[in-house]
């Protein structure tokens, strides 16, 4: 059985195959969409997965079943048991594969143009807690210590992975998209992926700092628990603990000159103005009540 779960920027298909071999994966690609199209939680929806049972999947999976297999298979082979393909927002449209092979669950990456990325080609998927959830918890639970303590934790391990030998103040560019969503807690410690851009800019720590401070969601928490009024007050946090000194207006631009070339013409994560406004939550009330009200409709 396949199912297609879809928003206005992707599609996400999946197999009953992906959800069995790796339960908590299929669970980080769907639920941005399915929490808020069906009303279950991360947590609920993971508990459905992990416990491989068919006839309950298939009944909180059944407004997306899909009667035949999807069409791309034919091209991209019987092996296939995921994909996620962009719809919109880009300019290089990119389109994710999942495919078992020999016990193996492995992820390929297919871009129009493979310009300042890096190459992901059957590369083995990791097995682990997903991070982002793990800090939803902890918020929900208002343990806004153990929150911090987790994220920093996990900030140093890119700092770690990723240093500069000549400069202890800059990362290398591939850690430009380490953040919280894409990072992955093993019997090792924290790993990485989805990693795919090989950007030609100059990355500071203060620069990786406020992308994960502006890039964390928090749509998995509870609101009342949320304790920042600003996403420059999670920032600072960082900054403070790893004796970082604030630069966010060099951080600002430097965020919007990675993003050029990724962003389509006219998005509003290229306008200096809407990122300066998000970060320091100064964005109009009837401007966010507005964008709220067209995302629902959308």
């Amino acid at each position: 059985m396949w199912y297609k779960i879809e928003s206005k920027a992707i599609i996400i298909y999946m197999s009953d195959e992906l959800i069995a071999i790796n339960p908590d994966l299929a669970t980080d690609l769907s639920a941005e969409i399915l929490t808020s199209l069906i009303r279950v939680s991360y947590w609920d929806l993971l508990s459905v997965f992990r416990n491989n049972d068919i006839n309950k999947v298939k009944k909180v999976l059944k407004a997306f079943k899909l009667e035949n297999r999807p069409s791309f298979i034919e091209k991209a082979g019987n092996n296939v048991v995921g994909c996620l393909f962009q719809k919109s927002g880009r300019k290089n449209i990119t389109n994710t594969y999942f495919t078992y092979e020999k016990d193996t669950l492995l992820v390929s990456k297919i871009s129009e143009s493979d310009n300042q990325r890096s190459p992901i080609v059957n590369e083995k998927v990791l097995s682990g807690k997903y991070l982002l959830p793990k800090l939803s918890e902890r918020i929900n639970k208002n343990d806004i210590a153990g929150f911090e303590s987790l994220f920093i934790e996990s900030i140093e391990s890119v700092f770690k992975s990723f240093k500069v030998a000549h400069d202890s103040n800059l990362l290398k560019s591939e850690a430009i998209d380490c953040i919280a969503k894409n990072i992955i807690i093993t019997d090792g410690g924290f790993d990485f992926f989805d990693i795919e851009y090989a950007p030609n800019i100059i990355l500071t720590k203060s620069h990786f700092l406020f992308r994960s401070a502006l890039g964390f969601s928090k749509q998995y928490i509870k609101r009342k628990y949320w304790p920042y009024k600003a996403p420059y007050d999670l920032y600072y946090v960082f900054c403070t603990h790893l004796s970082i000194k604030p630069d966010v207006e060099n951080d600002i631009k430097s965020e919007l000159n990675f993003r050029k070339p990724i962003l389509a013409i006219g998005a509003k994560g290229l306008s200096y103005k809407e990122l300066k406004r998000g970060f320091y939550n100064k964005t109009p009330l009837i401007i966010k009540t507005f964008r709220y009200l067209k995302n629902k409709l959308n």
